[in-house]
Protein backbone atom coordinates (compact mmCIF):
# COMPACT_ATOMS: atom_id res chain seq x y z
CA UNK A 1 0.00 0.00 0.00
CA UNK A 2 1.25 3.66 -0.72
CA UNK A 3 1.81 6.18 1.92
CA UNK A 4 -1.01 8.59 2.08
CA UNK A 5 -0.17 12.40 0.65
CA UNK A 6 -0.54 15.62 2.14
CA UNK A 7 -2.45 18.18 0.13
CA UNK A 8 -1.85 20.95 2.41
CA UNK A 9 0.12 22.81 0.48
CA UNK A 10 0.60 23.00 -3.10
CA UNK A 11 4.15 23.31 -4.46
CA UNK A 12 5.13 26.84 -5.59
CA UNK A 13 7.13 27.34 -9.02
CA UNK A 14 10.53 28.62 -8.78
CA UNK A 15 10.85 32.36 -9.01
CA UNK A 16 11.86 33.68 -12.54
CA UNK A 17 14.93 35.94 -12.93
CA UNK A 18 14.57 38.81 -14.95
CA UNK A 19 16.16 37.30 -18.13
CA UNK A 20 14.40 34.25 -18.18
CA UNK A 21 11.01 36.69 -18.52
CA UNK A 22 12.93 38.74 -21.54
CA UNK A 23 13.97 35.69 -22.78
CA UNK A 24 10.06 33.97 -22.90
CA UNK A 25 8.46 37.83 -23.95
CA UNK A 26 10.96 37.60 -27.09
CA UNK A 27 11.31 33.59 -27.70
CA UNK A 28 8.12 32.26 -26.01
CA UNK A 29 5.01 30.21 -26.97
CA UNK A 30 3.94 30.59 -30.33
CA UNK A 31 8.15 32.06 -31.59
CA UNK A 32 9.55 29.05 -30.59
CA UNK A 33 9.14 27.52 -33.67
CA UNK A 34 11.58 28.38 -35.60
CA UNK A 35 9.99 30.07 -38.36
CA UNK A 36 11.43 32.58 -39.67
CA UNK A 37 10.06 33.42 -42.64
CA UNK A 38 9.85 31.88 -46.39
CA UNK A 39 12.72 29.43 -47.64
CA UNK A 40 15.26 32.65 -48.47
CA UNK A 41 15.34 32.76 -44.79
CA UNK A 42 13.70 36.37 -44.85
CA UNK A 43 12.58 37.50 -41.75
CA UNK A 44 8.88 38.19 -42.73
CA UNK A 45 6.01 37.67 -40.45
CA UNK A 46 4.35 34.77 -41.52
CA UNK A 47 0.37 34.37 -41.22
CA UNK A 48 -1.79 31.20 -40.56
CA UNK A 49 -4.31 30.02 -43.08
CA UNK A 50 -7.02 27.09 -42.12
CA UNK A 51 -9.27 25.80 -44.10
CA UNK A 52 -11.62 22.89 -44.27
CA UNK A 53 -11.37 19.64 -45.95
CA UNK A 54 -13.68 17.06 -46.44
CA UNK A 55 -11.71 13.58 -44.42
CA UNK A 56 -11.26 11.67 -47.77
CA UNK A 57 -9.52 14.43 -49.34
CA UNK A 58 -7.50 15.73 -46.74
CA UNK A 59 -6.04 11.60 -46.38
CA UNK A 60 -5.66 11.52 -50.16
CA UNK A 61 -3.73 14.79 -50.08
CA UNK A 62 -1.38 13.36 -47.17
CA UNK A 63 -0.58 9.96 -49.03
CA UNK A 64 0.34 11.85 -51.98
CA UNK A 65 2.46 13.86 -49.87
CA UNK A 66 4.22 10.80 -48.06
CA UNK A 67 4.56 9.51 -51.20
CA UNK A 68 6.51 12.14 -52.63
CA UNK A 69 8.28 12.87 -49.00
CA UNK A 70 7.19 16.26 -48.98
CA UNK A 71 5.52 18.07 -46.35
CA UNK A 72 1.93 19.17 -46.75
CA UNK A 73 2.26 22.43 -45.57
CA UNK A 74 5.39 23.15 -48.13
CA UNK A 75 3.27 21.72 -51.18
CA UNK A 76 0.43 23.95 -50.61
CA UNK A 77 2.67 26.78 -50.09
CA UNK A 78 4.74 25.66 -53.27
CA UNK A 79 0.87 25.70 -55.00
CA UNK A 80 0.20 29.10 -53.72
CA UNK A 81 3.38 30.22 -54.73
CA UNK A 82 3.16 28.86 -58.34
CA UNK A 83 -0.68 30.34 -58.36
CA UNK A 84 -0.18 33.65 -57.79
CA UNK A 85 2.87 33.54 -59.93
CA UNK A 86 0.84 32.91 -62.64
CA UNK A 87 -2.10 35.72 -61.64
CA UNK A 88 0.60 38.56 -61.58
CA UNK A 89 2.06 37.67 -65.06
CA UNK A 90 -1.39 37.44 -66.55
CA UNK A 91 -4.71 36.65 -65.75
CA UNK A 92 -5.03 32.68 -65.92
CA UNK A 93 -7.77 32.36 -68.82
CA UNK A 94 -9.44 28.93 -69.04
CA UNK A 95 -7.26 27.52 -65.45
CA UNK A 96 -9.61 27.11 -62.43
CA UNK A 97 -8.12 26.50 -59.27
CA UNK A 98 -10.28 23.00 -58.71
CA UNK A 99 -8.19 21.52 -62.08
CA UNK A 100 -4.80 22.39 -60.76
CA UNK A 101 -5.81 21.22 -57.52
CA UNK A 102 -6.86 17.85 -58.77
CA UNK A 103 -3.65 18.05 -60.85
CA UNK A 104 -1.60 18.33 -58.46
CA UNK A 105 -3.15 15.33 -56.36
CA UNK A 106 -2.21 12.76 -58.91
CA UNK A 107 0.98 11.05 -58.50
Amino acid sequence: MMAKKSFTQAPQPKALSDAEIAHFVEKGIGKDNGVTGNEAGSKETLMRLAFLLPVRQHNRFKSACALQGVKMADEIRAFIQERTSQRAGKEAVGTSMRHTYANMLVC
